[in-house]
């Protein structure tokens, strides 16, 4: 068939090399996009958004790979799914929207967990097809925000500018993509620990995430530290208010 999509295989080292620049990149997008909150919203917004992208795609990378990098034998098989979800970004976004949805429960609150647990089997499929047709749409929604931040257009309600977007709950995205990274990082962390041969680490771009994933808490460290910290730039990521 052609331009069908086929699976690809890679060395674990490059796997590896291709897994930290995606993380390192929505870092910096991360960075970027707090840098440039108080400023211009709607660029900082389309930077998160790009962000996003990149932290679900390391995510699927990562489940395709893990293996291989624990064992330190063995090539990496790419599927077709993941050289398919490469080219399409709402794909990704759905993807980071899946990591999103883990970010509670990662940091103890199984409130959700549990509420699926007491439904019966018909409820949960039901729940199952609402939460993947969700993300789909908040996926599309999410390119469609991309392109707002980046470009005027023209409307059928008038010219629609960058500038003109407001900061609205743009704190609290940042500070819960910065999460999903900081999530992504602590697993790999782990599962070295955990018994992998070899380490590779992945601990300064733990350590540039934290200020954006735990502002608050990041700047009371610094305080305690030398007294006189400023918060990390785009200090606007502490309220959204």
């Amino acid at each position: 068939m052609v331009g069908a999509v086929v699976a690809e295989l890679i060395s674990r080292n490059d796997a590896r090399v291709y897994w930290r620049a995606l993380v390192e990149n929505a870092v910096g997008l991360i960075r970027d996009a707090a840098t440039l909150l108080d400023t211009s919203a709607g660029r900082s917004r389309s930077l998160l958004v790009l962000a996003q992208e990149q932290l679900g795609q390391s995510a699927v990378l990562y489940d395709l790979a893990s293996a291989a990098w624990s064992s330190q034998s063995g090539d990496v098989v790419l599927s077709d799914r993941f050289v398919s979800l490469e080219r399409m970004h709402p794909s990704k976004l759905v993807a980071a929207i899946e990591q999103d949805d883990e970010l509670d429960s990662f940091w103890g609150d199984y409130s959700r967990e549990d509420a699926e647990a007491d439904l019966d089997v018909d409820d949960y499929l039901h729940y199952l097809t609402e939460r993947d047709a969700r993300r789909k749409n908040e996926a599309a929604g999410f390119n469609a925000v991309k392109q707002a931040g980046f470009y005027v257009d023209r409307t059928p309600a008038g010219v629609r500018a960058p500038q003109d977007q407001e900061r609205g709950t743009l704190p609290e995205e940042i500070r819960r993509a910065a999460g999903v990274a900081e999530m992504l990082l602590v697993r790999d962390h782990t599962r070295q620990q955990a018994g992998a041969d070899g380490y590779e680490s992945a601990q300064d771009l733990h350590a540039e995430v934290l200020p954006y994933a735990h502002p608050e808490e990041f700047l009371e460290l610094m305080q305690r530290v030398n007294g006189d910290a400023e918060p990390p730039q785009g200090d606007g990521i502490q309220s959204a208010s």
